[in-house]
């Protein structure tokens, strides 16, 4: 008989035939690996669930694009170009009534005014889909009747693919943004049991989509302020965890905890507060610069040059000056501090709660109320 040299455990015995298979698997790496043909059957869970949240955004938009595709092609290019062009007015429409009417839509309904804008341009949206469904019909009634029931002619059906593909594509623009949302609940856990994201092609052109949008419509006179609102609203999962690492970040709570530097700033000496120490181991932290940068809250030339970072920030501070002084002295500010739960959750460092705080949102809507009169 055949003998074999086994090992087991840090021994090593002959032994007469096959050595025995071992009770667990094998690791790779000093982590558990696979056991199974190839490279294995079973993988860590964060590969699989990234692996997984991959492939179902990627899959789900390659089959909305040919499902679009598809149907417009069935269609014709009258009806996808109608489809098309109802889509795009629709959008337009919300865009233009959401700043024109946002104030009024609020004022009607008793809604704050910044809730006055997603509202006004739902509203158009809807109105502006409606009355162009109503308008593609009445054309599609008439190109119906001049055909007399021949068939679509190749170039009509693949217009209409050409026409049907592009309108898939906003479906899955939408998708993706919802998406990303999706993700951001998931990530912070707001809401548990759902598949990670994962480097998607789909949503990583949302992102860029949606940020370059925001941007445009924010304008260069925004500033930081307009820079980080496009961060946030294209990469919401990043710029929370981002957001909550930047404020966990030894060097920002010795800067929130600085009395004197925010006492400088108040009465406007900001050259002073910015020779402080808490502020200038900030300047000279090159690794915080650059979390600061993927946020948005500073330029990344910024993030590669302290003086310049220093004189962005600077900026800032002279522009915020006096509202802080002014937050200060509100009595509304005063009251939102000395509630025992606003207090617990500043103290947790738990900023997702209290940015959702009934009595914080209702401060901060105040503020932008005032702001904008």
């Amino acid at each position: 008989m055949r003998a074999s040299i086994c090992r087991s455990g840090g021994s090593v015995s002959l032994r007469a035939g096959a050595c025995p298979l071992p009770d667990r698997p094998p690791t790779l790496g000093g982590r558990p690996g696979a056991w199974g043909r190839g490279t294995g059957t079973i993988k860590r869970r964060g590969r699989m669930t990234e692996f997984v949240g991959v492939m179902w955004l990627n899959v789900i938009a390659l089959l909305l694009l040919g499902f679009f595709a598809g149907v417009g092609a069935l269609r014709g290019a009258l009806a996808s170009g109608m489809s098309l062009l109802s889509l795009a007015v629709a959008y337009g429409t919300g865009i233009w009534a959401a700043p024109a009417y946002g104030d009024r839509v609020a004022e009607a309904v008793g809604a704050p005014s910044w809730l006055g804008f997603p509202l006004a341009g739902s509203l158009g949206f809807l109105g502006a889909l409606i009355a162009m469904g109503i308008l593609s019909r009445v054309l599609r009634r008439r190109e119906k009747r001049r055909r007399r029931g021949l068939p679509r002619a190749p170039g009509d059906r693949f217009i209409g693919g050409v026409f049907g593909m592009v309108r898939g594509s906003l479906v899955v623009l939408l998708l993706s943004y919802l998406a990303l949302w999706i993700d951001a609940l998931g990530s912070t856990g707001t809401v548990e049991g759902l598949p990670e994201l994962g480097d998607s092609v789909a949503a990583d052109v949302a992102a860029a989509v949606v940020e370059a949008g925001v941007a445009v419509a924010m304008g260069q006179e925004a500033g930081s302020a307009g820079r980080a609102l496009a961060r946030m609203l294209s990469r919401p999962a990043d710029s929370i965890q981002g957001l909550q690492n930047l404020m966990a970040h030894p060097g920002i709570e010795e800067l929130r905890a600085d009395r004197a530097f925010w006492t400088y700033v108040e009465v406007g000496a900001v050259e002073v507060a910015m020779n402080q120490t808490s502020f200038l181991r900030i300047v000279h932290d090159e690794s915080l610069r650059g979390n600061m940068a993927a946020l948005g809250l500073v330029s990344s030339e910024s993030a590669a040059d302290p003086q310049r970072f220093r004189a962005e920030v600077g900026d800032v501070l002279r522009e915020v000056a006096p509202r802080i002084k002014g937050l200060r002295d509100d009595p509304a500010i005063q009251a939102l501090m000395e509630d025992p739960e606003v207090v617990a959750l500043v103290n947790s460092g738990d900023h997702l709660a209290l940015m959702s705080h009934p009595r914080f949102l209702a401060v901060v809507s105040r503020i932008l109320e005032n702001d904008g009169s």
